[in-house]
């Protein structure tokens, strides 16, 4: 149903069947979660409406909810509608991620300055270098999956490069385990301009 990009289609379902939303698959995935991962914003729209009495914040079996799917395919104007309204950017998933990993690990860039406008600057930090269940942080994910942009811009919003996780490894023991050369001459970068910094 949410494949078809014509929002006639849907509307007509929903004339006809007012409750033909009130679905999810044998992993709990709804339409919802499946419209925000195809980056639908049309279809969207219709099923944030009255029309539909959606959870915005529902997980499937994972944990994931459509805004981490919309993250997840960097579907900016997805993100932009769920955040306005109301999904939450500090929902975890089972392994504790929240979206600021979803981003990271995927390279995210376009979603992670509207996630960033979601997001108070009191939370930031805590956000942003929110341990998982095995202590993985945002930039372990970036530094692990080579996404060097998306690590410069993590640092730039207070992510912390020397926090380690459960296996005491940092971002740039996670970037030279994983052969990310421009992870690893960033992080290097980045440290050798935190020690002029400090004198």
């Amino acid at each position: 149903m949410l494949l078809d990009q014509d929002i006639q289609i849907v509307s007509f379902l929903l004339d006809e069947a007012p409750s033909c939303w009130d679905t999810s698959s044998k992993n709990g995935r709804t339409p919802l979660h499946t419209a925000a991962i195809h980056g639908r914003v049309e279809c969207l729209k219709l099923m944030l409406s009255t029309r539909c009495q959606y959870d915005i914040n529902c997980k499937d079996s994972c944990g994931s909810t459509p805004l981490m799917d919309a993250i997840r395919k960097d579907h900016s104007s997805v993100v932009n509608l769920l955040l306005l309204n109301d999904a939450s950017a500090h929902s975890e998933n089972i392994l504790q991620r929240n979206c600021m990993h979803v981003a990271a690990e995927a390279g995210s860039l376009n979603s992670l300055p509207i996630l960033q406008n979601y997001i108070t600057t009191e939370a930031m930090p805590g956000i942003v270098n929110s341990p998982d269940c095995n202590g993985t942080r945002p930039l372990h994910l970036a530094s692990k999956e080579g996404h060097s942009d998306m690590l410069r811009s993590l640092m730039s919003i207070g992510a912390d490069p020397h926090l380690q996780d459960a296996n005491g490894r940092n971002a740039l023991h996670v970037a030279k385990l994983f052969k990310q050369e421009k992870c690893v001459e960033l992080l290097h970068e980045h440290s050798e301009n935190r020690k002029i910094e400090n004198g």
